[in-house]
């Protein structure tokens, strides 16, 4: 259960490649433009989870926190991956 809707701020786009420079099939970041090995890219993804993890811990240890407030101040950020 939410306690509001959640809406999407950001999204990140990860596309399969096929690269002579890596060895093979690899990941592309689309706004990034790296190629990223399998490993490389749950790593990746781990540390975005993680950044966002402290950064919604950060704003819920602020006394002043409202989770029903509109938060859509740019500091939070949902991800999806397509």
């Amino acid at each position: 259960m939410f306690l509001k809707e959640p809406t999407p701020v950001a999204e990140h786009e990860f596309l399969f490649d096929y690269q002579t420079s890596r060895e093979g099939w690899c990941w592309r970041a689309e706004e990034e433009k790296s190629l990223l090995a399998t490993a490389e890219l749950a790593d990746h993804i781990l540390k975005l989870m993680i950044n966002l993890h402290e950064r919604i811990d950060k704003r819920r240890s602020n006394p002043d926190y409202d989770p029903l407030g509109d938060s859509d101040d740019g500091d939070s950020e949902n991800l999806r991956w397509t």
